[in-house]
């Protein structure tokens, strides 16, 4: 589009787009002029408005809105005074999120639609808005039910809703949505993006992938739609197209540090366990602040059999637990833990795993899996006091968790060590009627029958 304000905008980011977008009914088509997020994980759209292109009788091509508006560039006053003030406002909030001033960009749009209460662009806009500042995603999804109610054929709000039930885990609720979005506008890029990822989301990876190719995904080279192609590809187990795929992402930020995992993965399920290991060492380097980039290179440096250097990763990981989300935090750390302690107990540092272990439990009280860890960490102790304290965890993870069938396995053979055989034979009992199908089954009845016996003599 030949606009010196769009192409303004354009310069400060080369996110902005614009696709032919038909109404319902027999409206004339307009072109859709939006922002998606490049930064963002999921690439939702932020509407500038829906505009035609007019010739004057000289020749000189100009654009306007649905109102016949110029658009005004930015910070600048419109062409004349009668400029809609809502429009003026939300225009002011598309510059402000195209400069990353989101909390700014929420207050004019805020004031926008107390000028524009029924403007459907900006009750889509703001939907994005209160994503980008970290609000409830109910009032996002308000948002955008809004500006669909008041426009059908607003296709940045389908897609805005589609990639809201992806976030939140309902990729099913994405599918009527896209392609309700790719009804009203074809090429809308973002809307194709949410078709495919809600396949893959879904366990569908084969249609995931040949959507890929049917909405020409496929020759898409943005960065968005080149690491959904990889993670298509690899969820395909195609990694020759993975790997080229990446790298032309990589072409596009050489830092990317997700694009480096992703082909740090792909090398390793290629058999170089090397270049997986270099590759993953790159992505630390970059993200030195981020645990989950340390337990990935914990978890090849360990498959290489490099405990020492595996353990230090996962030491680093866990010192930076707090940079995990809350609501993963727990899991992730037992997760690492587990890998440090084990690590660790083959380089027989056993000391350096009992700080750990009691770092992880009291970091966590309340989990019965960080006690378990603990108790069976000092059941490999060499004292007699670890043993005891060993029992102690144990049963401190049983009240915590009375599900923990294992445990009762392991209390009786802690149990037959410090010769208590009527407790042993107690939890043995026990282990064999809640656990009848563990591996351990067999185990437990043949230390039973032997327990038995030898009270008998």
């Amino acid at each position: 589009m030949k606009s010196d304000s769009i192409k303004f905008r354009n310069a400060k980011t080369h996110a902005i787009n614009a696709g032919l977008q038909k109404p319902s009914g027999d409206g004339e088509p307009t072109v859709h002029v939006y922002m998606y997020l490049k930064n963002h994980t999921y690439p939702y759209v932020i509407s500038l408005g829906n505009f035609v292109v007019l010739k004057t009788k000289e020749g000189e091509t100009k654009v306007l809105d649905e109102f016949g508006e110029s658009i005004p560039l930015p910070h600048r006053v419109p062409e004349r005074q009668g400029f809609h003030k809502g429009d003026l406002l939300a225009i002011k909030s598309f510059d402000q999120t195209i400069e990353g001033q989101y909390k700014e960009a929420l207050k004019s749009i805020d004031q926008a639609l107390k000028e524009a209460p029924n403007s459907y662009r900006l009750h889509n806009n703001r939907g994005v808005l209160l994503i980008l500042m970290g609000k409830p995603h109910a009032d996002a999804q308000n948002e955008f039910t809004t500006a669909i109610k008041l426009n059908p054929s607003c296709a940045a709000a389908y897609t805005n809703r589609g990639w809201l039930s992806i976030a939140v885990d309902k990729p099913s609720l994405a599918v009527d949505d896209a392609n309700a979005a790719l009804k009203i506008e074809p090429n809308l890029n973002s809307a194709k993006l949410c078709l495919v990822r809600s396949n893959l989301e879904e366990g569908k990876k084969e249609d995931a992938v040949a959507l890929i190719e049917e909405s020409g995904l496929s020759n898409k080279n943005d960065a968005h739609s080149l690491k959904l192609q990889a993670e298509t590809f690899i969820a395909n187990k195609d990694y020759k197209s993975a790997r080229l795929a990446l790298r032309k992402l990589m072409l596009i930020n050489s830092n990317d540090a997700d694009a480096i995992l992703q082909l740090a993965y792909v090398c390793d399920m290629e058999g170089n366990l090397d270049e997986a290991i270099g590759r993953a060492r790159q992505a630390a380097q970059l993200c030195p602040e981020n645990p989950t980039v340390h337990e990935i290179l914990g978890r090849y440096l360990e498959k290489a059999r490099d405990d020492r250097a595996a353990a230090l990763q996962y030491e680093a990981a866990l010192d930076l637990l707090n940079q995990w989300v809350p609501k993963d935090r727990q899991k992730k750390a037992l997760s690492v833990e587990g890998a440090l302690l084990r690590t660790l107990m083959r380089c027989d540092e056993f000391k350096l795993a009992e700080r750990w272990s009691g770092t992880i439990a009291r970091e966590f009280p309340k989990s019965a899996n960080a006690h378990y860890n603990r108790a069976w960490l000092l059941s490999q102790g060499p004292e007699d006091y670890h043993i005891k304290e060993a029992l102690q965890e144990y049963d401190l993870a049983l009240k915590l968790d009375p599900g923990l069938k294992q445990t009762h396995y392991n209390l009786a053979l802690l149990s037959m060590k410090t010769g208590d055989k009527q407790r042993a034979e107690s939890e043995l009992k026990l282990f064999i009627e809640l656990a009848p199908d563990d591996p351990d089954n067999e185990s437990a009845k043949s230390l039973l029958a032997k327990l038995q016996a030898e009270q008998k003599q």
